[in-house]
């Protein structure tokens, strides 16, 4: 509480949590990608799709005399990849419940900029914790696995492609940002959208 009540009075906040090694945990992920090399066509209501789906809408709609380019109806700015946060927790929700997880909470914090979507998800399970960090990186490097089976939530970095999960957080005595901190230099701060900021919502994270 003590720290609490000064810190959020602090007028630049640079703060992290040590996830000490051996400790017992959450889960938690860092998940992010630059906009840069995931720019995706809209549909015809301005929603992000990948750009198969648009060629194929294209090609379904339009006259075989039109190219791809010649079609004005379909010819439309790229704009940022936006992944569904809501259905990667419900794809998550299944998959603690395979090893015997009946509840969570999470809390989806967010520290987006104009250059790159980063959002972290802390989780909290009713009842349990990973035995420590590593423990919990094993859960999120087999759950990463399958996503990448399934084609699931992939973005494109500049050289490859790969699942939105950065699953390098798992080191023995990680630094994970604080909830309402920014990193040294950086003006995207870490919160949560349409939340007030109080002590309880700073404690569930």
């Amino acid at each position: 509480r003590d720290f609490w009540d000064t810190y959020i009075h602090l007028e630049n906040k640079h703060h992290y949590e040590l996830i000490k090694e051996g400790d017992p945990c959450n889960l938690y992920f860092d998940l992010e990608y630059e906009y840069e090399y995931n720019m995706v066509e809209p549909d015809l209501e301005g929603t992000a799709v990948n750009q198969e789906s648009s060629s194929s809408l294209c090609k379904k709609e339009c006259s075989e005399s039109y190219s791809r380019v010649e079609c004005q109806k379909h010819t439309l700015s790229k704009v940022p990849l936006e992944l569904d946060i809501q259905k990667f927790i419900d794809i998550l929700a299944l998959e603690l419940k395979s090893i015997g997880v009946d509840g969570f909470k999470h809390v989806d914090l967010d520290s987006s900029s104009s250059k790159k979507y980063s959002h972290h998800l802390i989780v909290r399970m009713k009842n349990k914790k990973f035995k420590n960090n590593l423990q919990c990186g094993i859960f999120v490097h087999n759950f990463y696995k399958k996503l990448l089976d399934n084609n699931q939530f992939i973005i494109r970095t500049k050289d490859d492609r790969k699942v939105f999960i950065d699953d390098g957080v798992y080191t023995k005595n990680r630094n994970f940002r604080l909830y309402l901190s920014s990193k040294i230099g950086k003006h995207a701060i870490l919160k949560m959208k349409n939340a007030k900021a109080t002590l309880k919502l700073f404690l569930d994270t």
